[in-house]
């Protein structure tokens, strides 16, 4: 059997030394929910593993893992909430926004702090026993950063 064999390399020292875990997840927001569930199984080969409903907030979020992280497919479930008109307005597109699961959000709150940004305190999040705060678009050249901590 013939192939190539890859070895990963470990970084150089010093390089990569963010303490934060990892990207979590990247969200796509979709006009219609079952035709982008079906394409992305159909096409990419991605299936939604996991689907939430909040209600309060009027959307429902697919999850498809993806390697390490999630793309999730967020949907408006009632025509008059907040994406449903953002959606109207703007189309369907990438959000402007990654997440970044940390170990420790206080401490990564107070990193960002100390080295100038403005956060708010964390607060629960859109996903079960999350808590959030964000850098927002300006101060991370244009993509919001969503720090996210699971309470396990």
């Amino acid at each position: 059997m013939h192939g190539v064999l890859v070895e990963l390399a470990q970084p150089p020292a010093g390089a990569h030394a963010s303490p934060e875990k990892g990207f979590d997840h990247l969200a796509i927001t979709v006009a219609d929910y079952a035709a982008a569930r079906e394409t992305w199984r159909r096409v990419i080969g991605l299936e939604v593993a996991h689907e939430l409903r909040l209600e309060a907030r009027g959307t429902l979020i697919g999850q498809l893992p993806c390697g390490q992280c999630t793309i999730e497919l967020i949907a408006a479930t009632t025509p008059d909430s907040p994406l449903a008109r953002r959606i109207a307005e703007e189309g369907p597109r990438i959000s402007s926004m990654v997440a970044i699961e940390v170990p420790e959000i206080a401490a990564a709150i107070a990193r960002y702090r100390a080295a100038g940004l403005t956060l708010p305190d964390a607060a629960p999040g859109a996903l079960p026993r999350s808590v959030t705060s964000t850098i927002s678009a300006p101060q991370a050249f244009g993509l919001a950063i969503q720090l996210i901590q699971f309470e396990r």
